[in-house]
């Protein structure tokens, strides 16, 4: 009789400790989980910590090398996905014109090209460059040689392009919307069209209006406080002159 109460006493003592060891294993799961999620979290901010420091001594590169190393560099970063605004290869910057023939920052993965709104590429060399489905909203392009290259859907909106060179560059579907073309040379460019134009404008005393393909009209002439760039607006440097406004 006695071990029939024992029984019964270590089968009720079994059923009320289940749902305690229940409870101890959920709350060991969790912490576990837990201890896992805060070491994956340290070792994502290290990652990132490391990349940051990269990029750091990347953009210390494009500053110290000469214009025509930067290329690759560009390129690199460009594939990682950084943000490349305020990008500053002019002549003013480096001492000669930043030679980049072929420069390719459009990622046919994607359909995308990178962000350069403004940025600084016044006297760059940039033939046969990819830049399709780029960002160069604001930009200082004053007499960038950009002949042969690939700018099909690169947004050029409100950017410099006074007396650029665009001979043979395909500008397909690309945006001009307030860009300023004075002299710009389009004589000879592919996939331009009058509505871009229209949306485009032009200033007498920075150069007059753009050389056109045939059958294609001038876009609408600036005058006065109309034909100060944005880029000056916001960095207080002429685009042309490279000097404080």
């Amino acid at each position: 009789m006695a071990r029939s109460r024992v029984v019964e006493l270590l089968k009720e003592l079994q059923a009320w400790l289940w749902p305690l060891e229940f409870i101890i294993v959920v709350v060991a799961f969790f912490l576990g989980v837990n201890a896992f999620n805060e070491e994956r979290e340290a070792r994502r901010q290290e990652r990132e910590a490391r990349a940051e420091q990269r990029l750091v001594e990347t953009w210390q590169m494009l500053k110290e090398v000469s214009p025509s190393a930067v290329g690759k560099v560009l390129e690199a970063l460009g594939e990682r996905g950084e943000e490349l605004t305020f990008t500053d290869l002019s002549r003013a910057r480096h001492g000669g014109p930043a030679y980049l023939p072929g420069l390719d920052m459009f990622d046919e993965g994607s359909n995308k090209g990178v962000d350069f709104r403004m940025s600084n590429f016044a006297g760059a060399v940039l033939r046969e460059a990819d830049l399709s489905r780029s960002d160069l909203f604001g930009s200082c392009l004053y007499g960038v040689e950009f002949g042969k290259a690939k700018l099909v859907g690169t947004n050029f909106t409100q950017a410099n392009l006074t007396k650029a060179n665009l001979w043979d560059a395909d500008l397909t579907e690309a945006v001009l919307v307030d860009a300023n073309l004075s002299g710009t040379h389009l004589d000879k460019s592919k996939g331009i069209t009058q509505a871009q134009l229209d949306a485009a404008f032009y200033c007498d005393e920075k150069g007059g209006p753009p050389n056109l393909p045939n059958g294609l009209s001038p876009p609408p002439k600036k005058t006065g406080s109309a034909c100060i760039h944005v880029y000056s607006q916001v960095m207080g440097f002429e685009c042309e002159s490279f000097e404080r406004r």
